[in-house]
């Protein structure tokens, strides 16, 4: 199972010379899709693709994109309605959405597809605005894919459920927790609809918007490497995190491209931490 970047001109190569084999799956809002797509791209929203909260908590978190723990349905359920989205393990999923703007939509789907079984999943480095820049075609009909078979082969190295976190925070000495939000949130200066402001115990940062150049595409390589710090990072069990499990994905995916390494992904992140009064939550500096 692979996760690779791609250019706009090698989209463009694969959509004239292999279509049958490509999903194109567009991740923005709803309204940006209707507003123009790249053509034959699935509109996916990562906010249909979450469990819902437990009782008890505020009115606000119960709407979607408050809560990100992903759902947990039965892998028949889940087959099959992959399968309607057009999604196989031998597909080429092309997912894109719109840059930092977007604060990691593309990333969250390519790691739900990736962590279900999908075999190669490719991020549009600069997303939709690059591709209209390369003077793409874009549309605004809603696309619905040929159903296709897709089998349900859970990489558990990509993820970690909060109560392994927990056990690993316990016992294992080479974790190493990473926040990807901004400095204010894991400061504890956002957002006040957090059950808890704050940030987990000796997590450290690597912002989300910092993996991006002032051109809207990823940092190269090198760049990247320099900006985590990757040689702090061996040997050690790497988790990253966040708000809601969205931009922890691009972030946790962009270090396997760049370094080889699976990195694992707490999905449930700060929203379902700080909701438990008994997990210690840190001001981080």
């Amino acid at each position: 199972m692979a996760i690779s970047l791609l250019s706009v001109q090698d989209l463009k190569h694969l959509i004239k010379e292999k279509p049958d084999s490509l999903l194109l799956v567009d991740t923005r809002p709803i309204e940006e899709y209707e507003d123009g797509h790249i053509p034959g791209a699935i509109h996916v929203a990562w906010e249909e693709w979450c469990a819902k909260p437990p009782a008890g908590l505020s009115e606000e978190l119960n709407q979607p994109g408050y809560w990100g723990r992903l759902m947990d349905a039965d892998e028949a359920a889940l087959a099959e309605r992959l399968g309607k989205h057009g999604c196989s393990n031998e597909k080429t999923i092309v997912v894109y959405a719109d840059g930092a703007r977007s604060k990691g939509r593309e990333g969250r789907i390519a790691w739900m597809l990736l962590y279900f079984g999908a075999r190669d999943v490719r991020l549009l480095d600069g997303g939709f605005d690059a591709w209209l820049k390369a003077d793409g075609d874009s549309q605004r009909e809603h696309c619905t894919p040929a159903p296709a078979k897709f089998v349900v082969q859970r990489d558990e190295r990509r993820r970690v459920l909060i109560n392994q976190l927990i056990e690993m925070i316990k016992t294992d000495p080479s974790l190493m927790l990473v926040d990807t939000r901004t400095k204010r949130e894991f400061g504890g200066n956002d957002y006040r609809y957090m059950p808890r402001m704050g940030t987990l115990p000796d997590a450290e940062l690597i912002a989300y918007a910092s993996i991006f150049s002032d051109d809207g595409f990823f940092l190269s390589k090198e760049k990247f490497l320099e900006l985590v710090n990757v040689e702090k990072q061996k040997d050690k069990k790497v988790v990253t995190f966040c708000e809601v499990g969205v931009r922890a994905c691009t972030v946790a995916l962009l270090l396997e491209m760049y370094t080889g390494r699976i990195i694992s992904v707490y999905d449930g992140s700060m929203m379902e931490w700080s909701s438990h009064p008994d997990l210690p939550v840190a001001i981080g500096q």
